[in-house]
């Protein structure tokens, strides 16, 4: 055929696919057009069909796919094949991925890449699911050049020797991976680079870095080579969506041949053909040099297409070579807590609304608590609404993981006035809350408690009301507010009274001497301490008869109001020593009491009284012993203690009686009964180590108490009534 005639069969050709609507087979391939004639080929035992997808889930939910069974017996060879009408464009990619669908995992699939001169490519990919659509990529990169591949064949489970057993294979949706535009920054040392596209001769490659020097010692750079005489050479190249509201300044490494090299920058939108430019001289040749694109003029838009020139309308008699690298935009920063209103390219968008103007300015007062360059301003204008203020949304929800709380920095003319802080939520949620100022024409730090109200919500607007009084309306006031923040949580210092509750506090117990002790769950909630969570120590076998435990306060022990200490302790044993010692941050400044059990494997409250000694010394170390008996070894026996606190002190009988209360019998044995003429209010039994055994409030004139359960022995009962209080001495028999 010669050439006329091979130009006349290929117009006929286009006009039969045109006029009849027949589709040609091209890829991407997707088995999806009623017209296109297919033409899958079954070989070796295979047998194919195009059919409809039977797990249309997952990656792939198309309608129509392509069926392979390797039938019983078949060949391992067998497979099935597809002529193209058009030869496969590897030029962007030499990569073909495939929708596959295998009832087996693991097992390889062989793609075949054919020309009409019957030279082939081949290559074999594993499956790694079963029962469920999955993406495979063949890479032939390095082996498609000139090759004009015009037929697709894929083998499923292709292992020689291994006859087919009847298994049905599904695959679709076969294309050329289109690789991935970059984002920005464009460093070159990422897995997805560029793709070049250059225009007017120019030449643009990945190299090695040649100069690892001056501002760019990355590895790898981008050298564009220029023709002689050309004025507009240059290269384009696709990128992820660049949005020039996120940012209007542009950096560029760049190194040239040439003094004084224009280089331009061209923004493109490829979906609606705008564009933008900017150029930029170097200053000096044959070193690198950090140049800036300034869009700052241009509107916020949207662009996916970079196009560079190195030496724009600068025509020369030579080859230039021009380097560059580290293409970045510069982002704004985000409006995110905490806001100090210091970033020059964040957008705080503070809005006054009702009659509030509201501006980002100079610190007119830097003193006190704030200092800082640029606070809020916020004018209450005459006549303004009593609800007139100042919103501002955030680019990113307010974090209450830590604390839910605000702060924020005030500066008011007036003190005593409510300033209202509310925040909404991305939904329409509202939280609102007033504290008031406390100075005027001063710098002050006020904090919203919103602990228990945010939830999981995305509070995104904060809006702050000075003055918020109803139908009080502006009288031209001016206020300030800056450093807006999550405030931190207080934190919890460890002080008496201490219950070993927190999840926060380091309680720092040391164990010494041979004592193991950890705060653990109450192994006995009952009777007086059903709490959570205790103390417990072990003196194991062989400790030391000093080894206890010890814990360091952040704040010393206030005495003011009692020297007795008081605590609850569960031995095993009962009329056993148990010593506290409390030691000042020097510790050889110390008191120490011993005080026994009464009771064994129960709860009970035992007290130390160290009246008259505490008196100018500031104790921070409490330390307990269990069984402190000298030359005593530990036996393994396991103790717990919970609630350490300053107690009332064990009581006197010197104590002012009151002469109206009269109690009966004395000595007891089952009911002991109390009167008196006004009601009596409170009754604290005590036993002789100033242990309470009894507490009620009764609010009667007259009342019997059991006492049936009490041991034998002396009680010291403080009888507290409206006209006073008595301590009466109690014998139980």
């Amino acid at each position: 055929m010669n050439i006329m005639k091979q130009f006349y069969f290929s117009i006929l050709l286009t006009f039969a696919f045109s006029f009849f609507g027949i589709s040609q087979v091209v890829l991407p391939v997707d088995f999806e057009s009623t017209t296109a004639n297919y033409n899958v080929v079954g070989f070796g035992g295979v047998d194919v069909a195009v059919e409809a997808n039977p797990d249309a889930s997952g990656i792939n939910t198309s309608n129509t796919v392509v069926r392979s069974t390797k039938t019983a017996g078949a060949e391992f060879w067998a497979g099935a094949e597809m002529s193209l009408d058009a030869t496969i464009d590897f030029s962007t990619s030499e990569k073909i991925s495939i929708n596959t669908w295998s009832p087996k995992a693991d097992i390889p699939v062989r793609l075949k890449l054919e020309n009409a001169s019957g030279g082939f490519v081949e290559l074999d990919v594993n499956t790694t699911v079963t029962n469920q659509w999955e993406t495979l990529t063949w890479n032939f990169t390095g082996q498609t050049a000139g090759m004009n591949f015009n037929k697709v064949v894929v083998f499923f489970e292709f292992v020689p020797g291994l006859g087919g057993d009847g298994s049905t294979y599904y695959y679709d949706n076969i294309e050329v991976v289109v690789p991935l535009s970059p984002s920005l920054p464009i460093t070159l040392e990422e897995d997805i680079n560029p793709t070049f596209q250059d225009f007017n001769g120019s030449n643009t490659q990945i190299i090695t870095n040649p100069y690892q020097e001056g501002g760019n010692t990355s590895a790898n750079v981008a050298q564009n080579i220029v023709p002689a005489n050309e004025a507009f050479a240059g290269v384009s190249f696709s990128v992820q969506t660049i949005d020039l509201a996120q940012g209007k300044t542009f950096n560029l490494d760049v190194r040239t041949i040439l003094p004084d090299a224009p280089i331009l920058l061209k923004l493109e939108n490829t979906l609606n053909g705008t564009s933008i430019e900017r150029l930029v001289v170097v200053s000096e040749e044959n070193q690198w040099e950090n140049i800036i694109f300034d869009f700052g003029t241009e509107i916020d838009a949207t662009y996916d297409k970079v196009t560079l020139f190195t030496y724009f309308n600068l025509p020369a008699p030579i080859n230039r070579a021009a380097y560059w690298d580290n293409l970045e935009q510069n982002l704004n920063d985000l409006v995110e807590l905490p806001v100090t209103f210091e970033s020059a390219t964040a957008d705080y968008n503070v809005i006054g609304f009702e009659g509030a103007d509201a501006a980002v300015e100079a610190n007119p007062d830097p003193s006190g608590e704030n200092t800082s360059d640029t606070v809020v301003r916020s004018t209450k204008t005459e006549g303004a609404q009593f609800f007139a203020g100042t919103a501002m949304t955030l680019d990113v929800p307010i974090d209450f993981s830590e604390s839910e709380s605000i702060s924020i920095k005030t500066w008011s003319p007036k003190a005593d006035i409510p300033v209202r802080l509310k925040l909404e939520g991305s939904a329409g949620e509202v939280l609102e809350l007033d504290v008031n100022t406390t100075v005027e024409n001063q710098w002050e730090t006020l904090t919203w408690d919103f602990t228990g109200q945010t939830g999981e919500v995305e509070w995104l607007t904060v809006v702050l009301f000075f003055e918020f009084v109803v139908d009080l309306p502006g009288d031209g006031s001016t206020y300030y507010y800056d450093d807006i923040q999550v405030a931190a949580p207080e934190e919890e210092l460890l002080e008496l009274p201490v219950d070993f509750e927190s999840t926060t506090i380091d309680y720092n117990l040391i164990g010494f001497e041979g004592a193991e002790s950890a705060v653990v769950a109450n192994p006995d909630p009952s009777g007086e301490n059903t709490s959570d969570t205790v103390v417990e120590t072990t003196k194991t076998e062989g400790a030391a008869f000093f080894a206890g435990t010890a814990m360091m306060l952040d704040v010393p022990i206030d005495f003011s109001e009692s020297e007795s200490i008081s605590i609850k302790t569960w031995s095993p044993k009962a009329d056993i020593p148990v010593r506290l010692k409390l030691e000042a941050a020097d510790p050889a400044v110390f008191v120490e009491l011993d005080v026994n059990t009464t009771v064994e494997n129960q709860w009970e409250t035992l007290t130390w009284d160290f009246t008259g000694q505490t008196a100018g010394i500031d104790f921070v170390n409490v330390v307990l012993f269990f069984e402190f008996v000298v030359d005593l070894p530990g036996d393994g026996s396991t103790y717990y203690y919970d609630d350490i606190q300053v107690a009332d002190a064990p009581l006197s009988i010197n104590d002012n009686l009151i002469s109206s209360v009269v109690s009966y019998p004395n000595p007891v044995i089952n009911t002991w009964n109390v009167q008196a003429d006004k009601a009596i209010t409170d009754i604290v039994i005590y036993n002789l180590f100033g242990q309470r055994i009894m507490s009620i409030s009764p609010n009667m004139k007259n009342i019997s108490l059991n006492m049936s359960e009490f041991k034998s022995g002396m009680y010291l009962a403080h009888i507290i009534s409206q006209e006073g209080t008595k301590i009466i001495k109690v014998l139980k028999q």
